[in-house]
């Protein structure tokens, strides 16, 4: 949010021009927004939020913060907005589209999008936002010419993550499963996830754009732990660690899933690595406390 209001800030001492009228001129009028009201105050007009108690919440209403989560747009105007950043004939877009920090293949952040790649290679651009009990998620598929946002009047910690995974649902129930993915999925339950680097292999020789992220990999590992399915789980942790080695945070997954399958030794292991990699894991150095051992052998 802090790099955002002083994007606008520059912007407005470079051009020399409210923040408002920017807007206006760079986004609402070149995406055809014309009834848009980014800075409605007038109360009936606008939703209102919720907390995860169903308490009403106050608007943003700081005139100074409003590029950090104080804009207001209609979910039709924000498919107009989705309409426009699919046009990657545009010079402007190409530019947002373009990583300035990381790589698509890890993370990696362009103007204000997260950029990412998806189990098929197929650029994922996303970013999410909440405030004051609303919620938001906008996700743009340029391979596929599609996008999606999602907007919600109640939010609590889990809103945003809840927004995520339903876009990504809504995706898979549109274009299906990628084949490779498929194919991976069901190697695995046919051999019990023993072998998952073996599996991963052989799908990934007959699917080039296969492909893997640690994050994908390390999410997917904990919903199978959380529904109490540990030996899967580890199955796949291990592969992530094998994935991405020098990630000490696939090592510090690994070892919260023996702890959660009472094999303390490895747990010890794998905890005891994720600090040798990152000795600022501090919930390593509890868990290792908890178990008894020292942060270093």
């Amino acid at each position: 949010m802090v790099a955002t209001q002083l994007l606008a800030y520059i912007l407005e001492d470079v051009h020399q021009t409210p923040y408002k009228e920017l807007l206006a001129k760079y986004i609402e009028k070149p995406c055809g927004m014309q009834d848009a009201r980014a800075f409605e105050t007038e109360v009936s007009l606008l939703a209102t939020g919720y907390n995860e108690n169903g308490s009403h919440m106050a608007n943003q209403s700081i005139a100074t913060m409003q590029a950090s989560g104080g804009l207001r747009y209609s979910a039709a105007n924000m498919v107009k907005y989705l309409q426009y950043q699919l046009n990657e004939r545009t010079k402007a877009v190409v530019l947002t589209h373009q990583p300035t920090w990381g790589t698509s293949d890890g993370e990696a952040i362009g103007y204000n999008w997260n950029i990412a790649k998806t189990v098929d290679s197929k650029r994922k651009l996303f970013h999410s936002g909440g405030s004051y009990g609303f919620a938001s998620h906008c996700a743009l598929y340029p391979e596929l010419g599609f996008g999606i946002v999602l907007l919600a009047n109640e939010s609590d910690r889990n809103t945003q993550a809840s927004l995520y995974d339903l876009s990504d649902q809504i995706v898979e129930g549109i274009y299906g499963t990628p084949a490779a993915l498929k194919a991976f999925q069901q190697q695995l339950l046919a051999q019990n996830y023993e072998q998952a680097a073996a599996i991963y292999k052989a799908v990934k020789a007959e699917h080039r754009e296969f492909y893997l992220s640690e994050e994908y990999v390390n999410e997917w590992g904990y919903k199978l732990a959380r529904a109490g399915k540990t030996q899967p789980a580890i199955a796949l942790f291990k592969l992530n660690a094998a994935l991405y080695p020098k990630s000490w945070n696939t090592y510090d997954s690994l070892g919260e899933a023996y702890e959660m399958a009472g094999n303390k030794s490895l747990a010890v292991t794998n905890y005891q690595r994720s600090l040798t990699l990152n000795p600022k894991n501090t919930g390593a150095v509890e868990h290792l406390k908890k178990l008894g051992a020292a942060a270093n052998k």
